[in-house]
C-alpha cells in the first residue's frame, strides 16, 4: 500500500529543504504514476492515502488479470468519487504499457492492482 505525495517542489531529504532549480522562479511540478494496492475484498480496503491519490489522479487504471476483485469496476468508480477508470486486461498490460506510463509525463496516474503491490 506504500504511495508518496507528490509535492511542487524537489525536497533534499537529507536537510527537509528545497532544492534550488536552475531558474529560480520556476517552480517544479512533478508528475508521478502510483502504484497502489486495493487489497482483497472490496472497496474499502485501500488505504486512506491510496483513496485520496486515486482521487486526485488525471488517469486511473485498474489491472484486471492476475487477481481479480470480488466487485466490479462500476462499485470502485462509485466509491472513489469517478466514473472514468480504465479496465486494463493482460494484453493492454504488456501491448500497451505506454498509454498506462506516457500521462505520467503530463499528469498524475494510479494504476490499482488486487491486494498488495
Amino acid at each position: 500500500h506504500a504511495a508518496h505525495a507528490q509535492s511542487e517542489f524537489t525536497i533534499n531529504h537529507t536537510t527537509n529543504q528545497p532544492l534550488a532549480s536552475h531558474s529560480s522562479s520556476k517552480i517544479l511540478n512533478i508528475m508521478v504514476l502510483y502504484i497502489i494496492g486495493l487489497g482483497l475484498h472490496d472497496e474499502k480496503d485501500v488505504t486512506v492515502r491510496g483513496l485520496e491519490l486515486i482521487k486526485s489522479s488525471d488517469k486511473v487504471f485498474l489491472e484486471a488479470y492476475t487477481s481479480v476483485l470480488s466487485i466490479g469496476k462500476e462499485r470502485l468508480e462509485a466509491f472513489y468519487g469517478r466514473e472514468d477508470i480504465v479496465v486494463a486486461d493482460r494484453d493492454f498490460v504488456e501491448c500497451h504499457a505506454e498509454d498506462i506510463y506516457l500521462p505520467a509525463k503530463e499528469g498524475n496516474v494510479s494504476f490499482l492492482i488486487a491486494g498488495d503491490p
